[in-house]
């Protein structure tokens, strides 16, 4: 990702950071936000996802066990760039849905033995290349096995973590940067993400129904007379802070059904967001008519598009009622109300979301063991594990 900067001369106290030399930069590494928030800002304006407020959401999370660490390349006194990095200790048992699970397949008894710590480039919690921004493609031009190595040991001698492995994620198909192919990575596809563009005269809900084929309008109909008796409300931080173990429920409900998932939200990760972001931090909830809440869906108002974030629902509801095919339409009526370009609804159900007119953008991400020995072996092994894809069709909804 590049960015445009507004430089001043901020401050930089390392308490608990490192400096080391890869070339002509200089690299600053540090685990907290705070000691580098000042140069750090001047590169997230872009982008609410690299803002300092979001990222020490995670980082006051222990509950995620995902430990942050933030590093800025700096030349000549100016940083040219910020690169983010996650360790999680990956237990592969854990991690896969107990209705993914083998039996007693050689694969099933294999993934008690499959746990390390893996430093990850970019943000679990997110769909998207979160790992680096910088000025340019030239400022990223250093040796980066050498800024590897001097990481690794870093994170060995200093902070006490030794990771097995690095995964980068994620890029899209004509964004992989050619220095990691370069380094030992390999290459391996994930679920694409899908993306809701926004057509210019769309100025209501009622026009995007317009741009609909019949028997889509008729889908969002029947799909509205189901819900019949629902009614969505935007959640302040005092409706968040009461409903914050119901909705934690709710959210598990689908964490639990995901067929790979590397993390738990703690239950006030709302609230945190919520005083993080501020109005910027959308969540809606869904509501029946004695008002008790059945679902939930958050969204990031981020700059030009609006992002989808975590949701939770009653799965017996929600077949009854509609309740998740209801909250695209809500995302997407959000959308257009706030003059959007276009909405970032992840990965993951994919055939519903291209229902409502989202279309796919293929997505890869890159894997290396690294000990050099076992990094030879270590992508058949890792490519056995990958989450098959779910089979899909994709929905063109839109009249010709």
């Amino acid at each position: 990702m590049h960015c445009k900067i507004h430089q001043k001369e901020p401050s930089l106290l390392l308490k608990n950071g490192r400096r080391f030399e890869v070339g002509h930069s200089e690299f600053i590494f540090t685990n907290t936000i705070d000691e580098v928030a000042d140069y750090w800002k001047e590169f997230a304006y872009g982008d609410l996802f690299f803002s300092p407020a979001f990222l020490k959401v995670i980082e006051t999370s222990p509950e995620l066990g995902i430990k942050p660490f933030y590093v800025l390349q700096m030349q000549d006194g100016v940083c040219k760039g910020i690169f983010y990095f996650q360790l999680k200790y990956f237990k592969l048992k854990e991690s896969l849905s107990k209705k993914n699970e083998s039996g007693l397949s050689i694969k099933s008894a294999l993934q008690g033995l499959v746990n390390f710590n893996t430093l990850v480039f970019g943000n679990l919690l997110l769909t998207g290349n979160y790992g680096c921004c910088n000025v340019s493609d030239a400022s990223h031009n250093f040796d980066w096995k050498n800024f590897q190595d001097q990481l690794l040991t870093i994170l060995k001698d200093h902070y006490q973590f030794e990771p097995s492995a690095i995964l980068a994620k994620d890029f899209y198909d004509d964004q992989i940067p050619s220095h990691l192919a370069g380094s030992g990575f390999s290459s391996f596809s994930v679920q694409p993400n899908m993306e809701f563009y926004i057509r210019e005269n769309w100025k209501s809900f009622d026009d995007y129904l317009e741009d609909l084929k019949a028997k889509y309008r008729v889908r969002y109909r029947r799909a509205l007379k189901k819900a019949d008796g629902l009614h969505f409300k935007a959640l302040n931080e005092h409706d968040l802070m009461v409903h914050q173990d119901l909705m934690h429920r709710l959210y598990t409900n689908i964490a639990e059904n995901a067929a790979f998932n590397l993390f738990q939200l703690p239950p006030d990760y709302f609230l945190k967001m919520k005083h993080a972001l501020g109005d910027n931090f959308i969540v809606h909830g869904c509501f029946d008519e004695h008002g008790e809440m059945l679902a939930f869906y958050s969204c990031v108002n981020n700059k030009d598009h609006l992002q989808a974030h975590f949701l939770g629902y009653n799965l017996e509801k929600n077949e009854e009622k509609q309740i998740y095919l209801n909250m695209l339409y809500q995302m997407i009526e959000l959308g257009i109300k706030l003059k959007q370009t276009k909405i970032i609804l992840s990965r993951t159900a994919i055939e519903i979301k291209s229902s409502v007119g989202a279309v796919p953008m293929e997505m890869s991400c890159m894997f290396m063991h690294t000990n050099a020995i076992a990094n030879r072996f270590f992508g058949p092994l890792f490519s056995l594990y990958n989450p098959t894809p779910e089979e899909y069709v994709i929905r063109s909804p839109f009249k010709e």
